[in-house]
């Protein structure tokens, strides 16, 4: 439930355990409904969707550089073969 003054600039919410005011814009959203016979407004918290998209980024790009760094290591191995070793058994 919320509250608000007569020109509707604040927003104060009632009843809560959790200060909607502190999270994000990315971490809720406010949808009021203005009936006749009163208004209604609810705040939904996504925080927990927020973590988790962050824990799998962070997974993504650890995942991403081990392919990197295994990609260089067989790179580097057959340019070594293919390239140094024939220049060195030139000389």
């Amino acid at each position: 439930m919320y509250a608000t003054n007569e020109k509707k600039e604040t927003v104060e919410w009632l009843n809560s355990k959790y200060d909607m005011n502190k999270l994000r814009g990315s971490e809720k959203e406010i949808v009021i409904y203005e009936g006749d016979n009163g208004n209604v407004a609810a705040c939904f918290d996504f925080r927990s969707m927020t973590k988790l998209t962050a824990i799998l980024s962070i997974l993504r790009t650890i995942y991403v550089c081990i392919v990197f760094i295994v990609g260089s290591l067989f790179f580097s191995k057959d340019a070594k073969q293919l390239v140094i070793i024939p220049i060195m058994n030139m000389i």
